[in-house]
């Protein structure tokens, strides 16, 4: 619920134009997977997460804040969307 309501502030941010952008260099990868983890446990055993990245250099200028609330979203749509006891892959 919490997600929901930062979802929809930034939403609303971003058509006002108020959008604040705070870039850092963050590694992607290490992001992800710690992110993945972190989802892992609020999902039980239901669902596993499979994460491959083959990149050498996953470092990016970015709002981690921002990617964190990408990430919860498309993770969100990938379990509801997707059947019970699986896998999602994340290439």
């Amino acid at each position: 619920m919490v997600q929901l309501l930062d979802d929809i502030l930034i939403i609303n941010r971003a058509e006002a134009g108020k959008l604040e952008f705070n870039p850092n260099w963050l590694d992607l990868k290490l992001l992800f997977q710690q992110f993945i983890e972190e989802i892992q446990l609020s999902v039980s055993d239901q669902y596993y997460f499979d994460f491959i990245c083959s990149a050498q250099d996953t470092k990016a200028l970015v709002d981690e804040r921002l990617v964190r609330s990408i990430l919860s979203n498309l993770l969100s749509n990938a379990i509801k969307y997707s059947p019970g006891e699986g896998g999602l892959k994340l290439p």
